[in-house]
């Protein structure tokens, strides 16, 4: 059997079948009739449809969500970002040390008198920002354990955070904090309270304590068995308690009495007057009664990366795997690690993976693996090669270096100039290895360079950008910070040039060594002449929609948001 790939007339467009991928929700946030889910790709809003607005959202991927006074506030793994026009438009917000992953945001029940919210972070304890977002400082005097799962504050001031070793309680909306009673030794995975005033709180290795002194002092509250296991959980006045658990569904607590809405574990809710948003591991639904209504799948999967090698086409994903396109059966996932952190091709054809299981290598196109560098060591995030089959790797957090000579077999440690700040790109040019690395409490980016295969390091400029995507070109040798590339020059200086004239931050390049194609927040854009003069792509695709850009063999792909892939000649 062959699969046909539709073509559009209009815009000459050939469209693949879509990659059957599902799209976890993991957190919402409701206002009105607007429903935002956050997820692997970012933030998606639902009106009659659901719309893609990460454009120029720098979060890899959104955990937390929270809308108050008309903003839109979004946490991930990387920092914090907030929107002012519902997440159109973004902005990152400046966080006083480092930043550590965000598991939930509440906002200040009285916040249009004081435009307070706070953070939950796994590592790093509690943030606090009085200025609606734009800057965070950690508040930590009194906790003990700094990883904090989920927070609930009530009107009075008082708020709640759960821990990974018991509930502690501020009296002064997350300033400091104290220890509550009865929970010491228990790790939770969520809290909220009641309407009553009492608080509920989800023990992480299973069952419930309740609180009926506003979170004070907790007993056990035995209406599940100890081994429901709740991952999210909210409460409504008149409503009773939601909780998505694990294994055993979505449930509903109302006067001690447990109701099972839905096989499917929730892993978040949201509600804004009556209406209540669940968001499940294979989408949204809103909570009617006692059913869910599911609302199409949003475009929250995590497949950012289009890439093809030897004529195959690949697209992957940091959860969602790699998937290629073969035309007898269409898109076929292959063998490879759960989470996916770096694909690429080496000189000799054969792809070089990295993810939980190390770093493999495969000659045949991902039909089978070979592990070349088992775990942690080979969990990477850029690796690059020069086409006699030396490459280069680095970790994401920019501590570890390695270096192959032989098309990825073996690898071998370098050390790394880099310390621990996160490298954003890691390429290899004709003469020189080059790398970036992003400091996000001074909004920097530092360009390095060696001259002796990764054996020292020199630093070349640095550039001030909020702006931490940075993406390079081996042919020609480039690299973008922000709205500006810097291309390699004869001489071995960078010359810089602005990408268009809206100078909007890059998120893409690609390259056949004559064409340029850049791919901003704002527009797709094409030079022939090293960037000197730049033409916005026509008859496109809604813009925050495209993921990801390639070349090859004269043509242009896009990776679109659902898993679309589509294709036109250059």
């Amino acid at each position: 059997m062959r699969l046909n790939i539709s073509e559009s007339a209009t815009h000459s467009w050939q469209y693949y079948p879509p990659i059957p991928v599902s799209s976890p929700v993991i957190a919402l946030a409701v206002a009105g009739e607007k429903i935002w889910a956050g997820g692997f790709n970012g933030v998606a809003c639902y009106e009659t449809g659901w719309r893609l607005l990460s454009a120029d959202l720098t979060l890899a991927s959104v955990t937390a969500l929270c809308y108050t006074g008309g903003w839109l506030v979004a946490g991930g793994p990387d920092g914090i970002a907030r929107s002012a026009d519902g997440g159109f438009r973004w902005e990152s917000a400046e966080i006083d040390g480092s930043i550590s992953p965000v598991a939930s945001l509440a906002a200040a029940p009285d916040f249009g008198r004081e435009p307070a919210l706070l953070a939950a972070t796994i590592g790093g304890g509690t943030l606090r920002s009085e200025n609606a977002g734009r800057t965070w400082k950690y508040t930590n005097f009194g906790l003990q354990n700094f990883d904090v799962f989920g927070l609930s504050w009530r009107a009075d001031d008082v708020v709640l955070a759960a821990t990974a070793d018991g509930i502690y309680r501020s009296n002064n909306g997350g300033r400091a904090w104290r220890a509550a009673r009865g929970t010491e030794g228990f790790g939770f995975s969520a809290v909220t309270f009641l309407p009553n005033g009492d608080a509920l709180a989800a023990i992480d290795t299973g069952g419930l304590m309740r609180s009926v002194d506003g979170g004070g002092s907790w007993q056990t509250y035995a209406v599940l068995a100890e081994d429901v296991q709740v991952m999210a959980m909210a409460a409504k006045d008149g409503g009773g308690v939601w909780l998505g658990t694990a294994m055993n569904g979505t449930m509903h607590l109302s006067d001690g009495e447990v109701e099972i809405l839905d096989e499917a574990g929730a892993l978040a809710f949201a509600s804004e007057g009556s209406r209540m948003a669940v968001g499940l591991p294979d989408g949204a639904g809103l909570i009617n009664g006692s059913s869910i209504s599911r609302l199409p799948s949003p475009p929250l999967h995590d497949l950012r990366v289009l890439h093809i090698s030897c004529g195959n086409l690949l697209a992957a994903g940091l959860y969602s795997g790699v998937w290629i396109w073969r035309d007898e059966t269409g898109w076929y996932p292959l063998e490879a690690p759960d989470m996916v952190t770096a694909l690429v091709e080496a000189p000799d054809g054969a792809l070089i993976l990295s993810g939980t299981s190390g770093l493999l290598r495969s000659p045949e196109g991902g039909s089978t693996w070979q592990s070349c560098l088992p775990g942690e060591g080979g969990l990477v995030a850029r690796i690059t090669f020069r086409p006699d089959g030396v490459g280069w790797a680095g970790s994401a957090d920019g501590e570890r270096l390695l270096r192959t000579r032989d098309y990825g077999l073996t690898w071998e440690p370098l050390a790394s100039p880099f310390g621990v700040m996160p490298l954003v790109a890691l390429q290899v040019a004709p003469d020189r290895l080059f790398a970036a690395t992003f400091n996000p409490p001074r909004q920097t980016a530092q360009l390095w360079y060696s001259l002796d295969d990764g054996d020292s390091w020199l630093r070349g400029a640095e550039a001030r950008t909020n702006w931490p995507v940075v993406a390079t070109s081996g042919d020609p040798a480039l690299i973008t910070l922000g709205g500006n590339l810097f291309l390699l020059q004869a001489d071995g200086s960078w010359g810089s040039r602005k990408v268009g004239e809206k100078g909007s931050g890059v998120r893409r390049i690609a390259s056949d060594g004559e064409t340029i194609m850049a791919l901003t927040s704002a527009d797709l854009l094409r030079t022939v002449d090293r960037g000197v003069l730049w033409t916005i792509e026509p008859d496109l695709p809604p813009l925050d929609e495209i993921m990801d850009i390639a070349i090859y063999s004269g043509k242009l792909y896009l990776l679109l948001t659902g898993g679309r892939v589509c294709a036109r000649a250059l």
